[in-house]
């Protein structure tokens, strides 16, 4: 299994340039990252439809054979993760774009990619094909709840890397 894709000069994070932040940069309740280290997030949305293509990489059953394919979808969301305003990861959900026979393109379900610095320099180095991860916004009054959630719904992905990011700030 591939885990990763390294880029020596670094991956762009598709549909950053054309985003705009959804609200205020978010401590993270506490237990959400290395202990006692304040990990925040800041979501961004697209300002308009925005249309990238990832890169799929995996190994075919015998494990020698690598397999490379392209993923074209619509960007839906971005979550930048930080310490101490240093960010060591970008997390992008897309909408999966498909097309009928009349060429009428629509959304069919979701993806993600995650982009990291490994080593503190700002170049987003490392990417990985992942998971999605929805932010809630259907509850206004309920903030803490929000935050709540979206740590949990990040949690899995940044451990490793928030515990290296943090390493790299001692």
């Amino acid at each position: 299994m591939i885990r990763s894709i390294e880029k020596k000069n670094g991956w762009l994070v598709p549909g950053l340039a054309h985003s705009r932040m959804t609200g205020r940069r978010k401590l993270l309740p506490k237990g959400y990252g290395v202990s006692e280290v304040p990990l925040h997030v800041t979501v961004f949305k697209p300002r308009r439809e925005t249309r990238a293509t990832i890169s799929l990489f995996g190994l075919q059953e015998d494990h020698k054979t690598l397999v490379m394919g392209e993923r074209t979808g619509a960007v839906r969301s971005i979550i930048r993760c930080d310490v101490d305003n240093r960010v060591f990861v970008y997390i992008v959900s897309f909408y999966a774009l498909v097309a009928d026979s009349t060429g009428h393109v629509s959304y069919s379900g979701m993806y993600g990619a995650q982009y990291f610095d490994k080593d503190g320099d700002g170049i987003f180095e490392s990417y990985e094909p992942g998971p999605t991860f929805f932010i809630v916004t259907t509850q206004p009054n309920k903030r803490l709840e929000r935050t709540r959630q979206l740590a949990t719904s990040i949690r899995s992905c940044v451990g490793e890397p928030l515990k290296r990011h943090v390493r790299l700030l001692e």
